[in-house]
C-alpha cells in the first residue's frame, strides 16, 4: 500500500506545471502556517511560566509582608506591657 504523500505526488506529477506550482504552493503555505502556530504555541506556555513566576513573587512578598507586620505588633504589645507595669 502506497502512502497518501506518494499517491498525491503522482498525481501532481502528471499534470501541467501550473497544477504543480499550486501544489508546491499549498504545502508552502501548510507549512508556514504549522510553523506560525507552533511559535504563537511556545510563546503561550513562555507568557505562562512568566505569570506563574509573577505570581510565585508576589506571594512570597506577601508572606514577608505579613511577617514584619506581626513582628511589629508583638513589639507593639511587649513595648506597652513594659510601659504599664
Amino acid at each position: 500500500m502506497e502512502s497518501t504523500f506518494i499517491y498525491i505526488r503522482k498525481i501532481v506529477a502528471g499534470k501541467s506545471q501550473a497544477v504543480r506550482y499550486l501544489g508546491y504552493a499549498a504545502g508552502e503555505i501548510a507549512l508556514i502556517i504549522v510553523g506560525i502556530l507552533l511559535a504563537v504555541q511556545i510563546n503561550d506556555w513562555n507568557d505562562a511560566k512568566k505569570y506563574r513566576s509573577e505570581c510565585l513573587n508576589s506571594i512570597l512578598k506577601l508572606k514577608l509582608d505579613i511577617d514584619e507586620a506581626v513582628a511589629n505588633v508583638h513589639r507593639s504589645i511587649e513595648r506597652m506591657e513594659e510601659w504599664s507595669s
